[in-house]
């Protein structure tokens, strides 16, 4: 979100949108593979998606690496990223005002 944006948020939602910052500080650093990946809510799942089973109100829409990696590390790198984003929206339900239609990329130097 870029500054001015996140200016204007209330201070409550400006803690939330901090808070979740550094824990995808942690995550990328964690997974160096990881390049980005995108929040979404119900309408911004692929069509056909059964999501029937969950009340889940927000979705990892989309994951990018740096290099191809096996689908154990992949599954790892995504229960890693649904587990904080299930945390931080448990913890702070109003996440779900400022997360869905995001994406969280890693900062290159």
């Amino acid at each position: 979100m870029k500054t001015l944006q996140i200016e204007q948020l209330s201070p409550q939602l400006r803690r939330v949108e901090e808070g979740f910052a550094v824990l995808v500080h942690v995550l990328f650093r964690t997974y160096p593979e990881l390049l980005c990946f995108s929040l979404g809510g119900r309408a911004d799942l692929p069509p056909g998606m059964d999501i029937s089973d969950t009340d889940a109100q927000i979705f990892i829409t989309d994951v990018d690496f740096a290099k191809p990696i096996s689908q154990e590390y992949q599954n790892e790198i995504g229960e890693a990223l649904g587990g904080i984003v299930s945390d931080i929206v448990s913890e702070r339900p109003e996440a779900l005002e400022v997360l869905p239609g995001r994406t969280f990329a890693r900062t290159l130097q």
